[in-house]
């Protein structure tokens, strides 16, 4: 899911007619015309003696999103008709021309990428002519402008609002991407909770809760991974909103790397006595990579129902609970189910509060 560049540097020069890099082009042009056909891609990345198409069928696996409808898509605002995402209008195709022979969605990117401004950004990809492609180049520069401006979100956001049906897919890559470059600098981790925030109150506050929730729990699962002990401190340093994703992933590291000899209860005390800065728990490296589940898309929250959830790992949700007891013990129970761990928990589960026990539910 993490973020992988397309990019052909190097590759798509200007070349000889007749040589076997402008074969390699005709190759990787005729791939660009099958990623609506999975199955032929598939058969002519198997075919071809071209390490340089090999390369690319390699980089373009590693962007599913381009073979795979992501069942959240519906969800981006621009499909949702009850939002409406600021999106500048009236912007014309640039007229600028790429060197002869040099791949039209390559040389629009690093031209988006490099603009000076967001205008003539959007203006570089809306001259790729086909839909797929385009989609893809304001779902890369997306990205790849947010890296080189991270106080720039809102900018980024607007990218991706035009990257069709990648839209949530990009939404949710910024999120990511804005993670992992702050560690022990918590006020700027902060900062760009609150550009995410800032950006959509006025437009879709529900749906950018979900997208700082992603940042939230990638910060921290960062964070937490390179940790040796475990203690409060987060609770301390990060606002409210962000302890239900400090729960989560404390639990899972407990779960993975922790003494979890314990019952529900025992782990559920040792965890409250770490909450209230009464003890800390050393962190071991895993003895074997975890069995880790899928989440699925379609634990989702549906309009109908009263509990809360909030984003976990990934694509999935958890049920949040109403005081911090209720918050450890499904966090670990969440993690035993994550895990395919503990599954006497969730029998003794059974007996607590009637939010514990429907978050045992599948």
């Amino acid at each position: 899911m993490y973020y992988i560049t397309l990019t052909l540097t190097g590759l798509l020069g200007c070349q000889e007619a007749d040589t076997p890099q402008s074969n390699a082009e005709a190759e990787i042009a005729e791939l660009s015309d099958l990623i609506s056909n999975p199955d032929s891609f598939r058969e002519k990345c198997k075919k071809t003696q071209s390490q340089i198409v090999k390369e690319r069928c390699r980089t373009l696996a590693q962007r599913p999103h381009l073979f795979e409808e992501n069942p959240n898509t519906a969800k981006a605002p621009h499909n949702n008709p009850k939002a409406s995402t600021p999106t500048r209008k009236d912007i014309a195709p640039s007229s600028a021309s790429c060197r002869p022979g040099e791949s039209e969605s390559h040389c629009r990117e690093q031209r988006a990428v490099e603009a000076g401004s967001l205008d003539d950004a959007i203006s570089e990809c809306l001259r790729v002519s086909s839909k797929v492609w385009q989609y893809e180049c304001f779902f890369n520069v997306a990205e790849r402008r947010l890296q080189k401006r991270p106080d720039r979100y809102g900018e980024s956001a607007e990218l991706c609002s035009r990257s069709g049906k990648f839209a949530y897919n990009c939404y949710q890559h910024l999120s990511i991407n804005m993670a992992g470059q702050s560690q022990k600098q918590w006020n700027k981790s902060q900062k760009k909770a609150l550009q995410i925030t800032n950006y959509w109150d006025k437009t879709n506050k529900r749906f950018g809760e979900e997208m700082k929730d992603i940042y939230w729990s990638t910060e921290i699962e960062i964070y937490l991974s390179k940790r040796q002990v475990l203690n409060n401190h987060l609770f301390e340093q990060l606002p409210k909103d962000a302890h239900p994703h400090v729960w989560s992933h404390i639990s899972m590291q407990f779960l993975l790397r922790g003494s979890t000899e314990c019952t529900l209860a025992e782990c559920t005390d040792q965890l409250t006595k770490l909450f209230e800065g009464e003890a800390t728990i050393p962190l071991e490296r895993p003895k074997q990579a975890a069995r880790m589940r899928k989440p699925s898309h379609r634990i989702r929250l549906r309009e109908s129902e009263t509990v809360k959830r909030i984003h976990y790992m990934h694509n999935g949700t958890r049920v949040l609970g109403n005081d911090t007891t209720e918050e450890i013990q499904i966090s670990l129970l969440a993690a035993a189910r994550h895990t395919e761990t503990k599954k006497e928990w969730f029998v003794e589960a059974q007996d607590l509060s009637e939010t514990v026990r429907l978050s045992t539910e599948k």
